[in-house]
């Protein structure tokens, strides 16, 4: 960098036409690519600083914790526990770090926003929502392993157990209600 002040224009004229000659040397610029995430940080941020990481990991652990009783929060708390000792181990950086909490985070919004649209869509029954919530957790969310959006048996687990929520504990029998639960769930 050029100084700004006097001080060092010696230093600079002497040595800057080769520092710039060594820097446009050995970098390489890149195409930007549309489709990268952008994390967006404060200037105080210097990429291997914990005390942000810490802040952001409180939050979503502070998340997690309200929800302790939730599978889809309890799986979300493996995973930042994983991502942890990763960090710990030295196997990923502070700026990985932060952006897998980040998408943790967006995961925590996803299992919020699948629960507002079941409690809307289930608003209304003779039972509460929250109670055929619980239970469509509870059986739909065992069938959820690994990659099961992608796979035949997959979505058809996940089809059976929450047909045996709506259709046989509650008598809800009701094709369009049962497709929207679905994807609400597949969203998630």
């Amino acid at each position: 960098m050029k100084p700004e002040d006097g001080i060092g224009a010696l230093v600079w004229a002497e040595l800057g036409a080769k520092t710039i000659e060594l820097v446009h040397r050995n970098i390489d610029v890149g195409e930007i690519h549309s489709g990268d995430e952008v994390m967006t940080l404060d200037g105080n941020f210097d990429g291997e600083s914990k005390s942000e990481s810490r802040n952001f990991e409180a939050n979503l652990t502070a998340r997690i914790k309200t929800h302790k009783d939730d599978f889809m929060y309890q799986q979300l708390g493996l995973k930042v526990e994983r991502l942890k000792q990763q960090l710990e181990l030295g196997l990923i950086t502070s700026a990985e770090y932060l952006r897998q909490l980040g998408e943790f985070m967006r995961e925590a919004e996803k299992i919020d926003k699948l629960k507002e649209n079941l409690t809307e869509l289930f608003r209304g029954m003779n039972v509460p929502p929250e109670q055929i919530i619980s239970d469509i957790y509870d059986s739909v969310s065992p069938a959820m392993t690994g990659n099961w959006k992608n796979t035949t048996e997959g979505t058809r687990n996940v089809k059976a157990a929450l047909r045996t929520v709506m259709w046989l504990k509650y008598g809800i029998k009701d094709e369009k209600i049962f497709g929207r639960a679905y994807n609400y769930i597949e969203q998630c």
